[in-house]
């Protein structure tokens, strides 16, 4: 979930990769069905929101070279979950949790580190967070919707770099670059 994170004079950062189309699109009506509140376009979130500790400049080129040789890989969209405290609802990932993992863990050091608000576990968020009063009604919807779909499954082909300007309120967030993820051989796995 891109949230707001303050104080950096230079903006603030974040990683995602976007779910293609035609799946896009189909979990973004989703998400219209289970609130009034505007999401962004379904993605994974791989790098949550940090401020820029340095230039953008620099902090692109020290992601780039870190992504440049990860190779293509796949994600499952698995099942509607909660997160306990928030009431926030996200699609689960079966393959790919892994990888992301992993590929957070890798990118969260030295210095694109940011000591983030919440454990990081790989998802798709679908809601803003649910006044408890709502949560089962809002949870049983997202199920009987998400059992209607047949696919779920998707290669992540690149990853997308958001930048925040400093001083936005809104937390508008705007596409920097991508990077392309290599094609990988058929024997190759994972990081």
């Amino acid at each position: 979930m891109l949230a707001t994170v303050d104080g950096s004079a230079r903006g603030r950062f974040a990683l995602v990769c976007y779910v293609p189309e035609p799946l896009g699109s189909a979990i973004d009506k989703l998400v219209g069905h289970l609130s009034t509140a505007s999401r962004p376009e379904a993605h994974i979130t791989i790098l949550p929101p940090r401020p820029l500790v340095l230039p953008l400049e620099d902090i692109s080129s020290t992601v780039r070279s870190m992504l440049e040789q990860l190779p293509v890989f796949d994600v499952d969209l698995s099942e509607v979950c909660r997160f306990d405290g928030t009431n926030v609802l996200y699609l689960n990932l079966a393959d790919g949790h892994e990888i992301v993992h992993r590929l957070h863990d890798a990118l969260n050091t030295g210095i694109l580190a940011y000591e983030e608000p919440f454990e990081f576990h790989p998802h798709l968020t679908l809601t803003d967070p649910l006044p408890e009063a709502d949560v089962e009604v809002v949870q049983r919807r997202a199920e009987l919707l998400w059992s209607s779909f047949s696919v779920t499954r998707f290669p992540v082909n690149e990853i997308v770099f958001l930048w925040a300007a400093p001083g936005d309120p809104k937390g508008h967030w705007q596409r920097q670059w991508s990077i392309p993820l290599r094609k990988a051989s058929p024997a190759q796995s994972g990081l």
